[in-house]
């Protein structure tokens, strides 16, 4: 059980998430986190568009820029985000996951995704929007510590 500071430390940081703060849960113990609103073109085969102003990460304790250069945390991040594909691994888990049902741009359906080949968590969902897909991907604490010397 988290602290009642760190719980609620967590939260505030949680609601930060650019376009995905929804989608991940105090209960997820997310430390570290990118959330993104890709295009959702369902006629097309469930493709997911990733556009640059519409993603962000956050850390629950670390500043993850230093003016306009990214600080370790960021970087370090950043080189695990790019090596574990995560925006590809949306995308397979997407094309997985419509072979087994359908995913219509009004559905509130939320689709976990999970792999072995990655130590990212993550979900997403088009949320009812009508045209996105609302995606979050994510380390615990635990996770990150773990991965110190795999930058």
């Amino acid at each position: 059980m988290l602290g009642k500071e760190v719980k609620q430390e967590t939260e505030e940081v949680l609601g930060t998430i650019p376009w995905a703060g929804a989608i991940v849960r105090p209960e997820d113990k997310a430390y570290i986190a990118w959330g993104a609103r890709a295009i959702f073109n369902h006629s097309t085969g469930y493709e997911l568009d990733f556009v640059g102003d519409r993603q962000g990460v956050v850390c629950v304790d670390d500043s993850l820029w230093e003016g306009r250069e990214p600080t370790p945390t960021m970087q370090r991040f950043n080189q695990l985000f790019v090596r574990h594909q995560v925006k590809t691994w949306c995308k397979k888990t997407l094309d997985e996951y419509r072979k087994k049902q359908a995913l219509y741009p009004d559905s509130r359906d939320i689709v976990d995704l999970c792999s072995p080949s990655t130590p990212f968590v993550g979900r997403m969902t088009p949320n009812g929007s009508h045209g996105y897909m609302y995606c979050a991907a994510w380390l615990t604490r635990e996770m990150w510590d773990s991965l110190s010397g795999d930058s």
